[in-house]
């Protein structure tokens, strides 16, 4: 986590510092990153990063903490304005606003995506499974509330039902890749009219999804 002097930084160095190394490691793997290359891009010597922050590895959980903030703040703000009387509105909102999420927080997800597809490593651990496990506990709840009002099925396993649930909101990013991938990739790239088009994709396909969660596929 970072040290007091980063805290110290006026607001927008914090955000520039943040920012450029979240786009750092967005490009390749946590081995592969330079924490020389990102000082340089933030514009202070290599030595003057550890001011800020003990290591590498220090850095990147940081990051990876503060994008699933973001992530969740997102998903939580509109799931408040949903009836969680209904299991159908409650899906709706959760994969309307992850999509929503990718489309807004483009870099965001880039990182958070790759941070999904880091092997097991040394110093990190098996870190993607333990933000399978932290998306799980964050929609536990929620789910068991559904099930207790007999929105859900209640021969349906719980822990099943979550890690269905989450399984399906991880790969929204993969639909758009595959089904909208140049204006997905423009979006990420620039502030363009593409994000509005892809917000509307984003809604449909949200729709759609819960759609096949409620009525299944026969």
């Amino acid at each position: 986590m970072p040290k007091t002097a980063f805290w110290k930084l006026p607001f927008a160095k914090q955000n520039h510092f943040i920012e450029t190394s979240i786009e750092e490691f967005s490009n390749q793997s946590y081995e592969n990153v330079s924490v020389k290359y990102i000082s340089q891009q933030i514009g202070i010597a290599k030595g003057t990063l550890y001011k800020y922050f003990e290591n590498k590895k220090d850095l990147y959980l940081f990051l990876v903490e503060y994008a699933i903030t973001k992530k969740y703040q997102t998903i939580d703000r509109l799931l408040q304005q949903s009836n969680e009387d209904e299991l159908s509105e409650v899906l709706l909102q959760i994969y309307t606003s992850t999509a929503r999420f990718e489309v807004d927080f483009p870099v965001l997800s880039r990182f958070l995506y790759c941070v999904h597809r880091e092997h097991p490593h040394h110093e990190l651990g098996n870190l993607p499974q333990l933000l399978k496990k932290q998306a799980c506990n964050h929609y536990r709840a929620i789910l068991h509330d559904q099930q207790q009002k007999g929105n859900v099925r209640s021969d349906i396993p719980l822990e099943m039902l979550t890690f269905f649930v989450v399984q399906l909101g991880w790969g929204i990013r993969d639909y758009f890749l595959n089904n909208h991938s140049s204006a997905f990739i423009e979006n990420e790239s620039s502030k363009s009219k593409t994000g509005a088009s892809l917000r509307e994709i984003a809604h449909s396909f949200a729709s759609q999804l819960t759609l096949l969660v409620n009525e299944g596929i026969a």
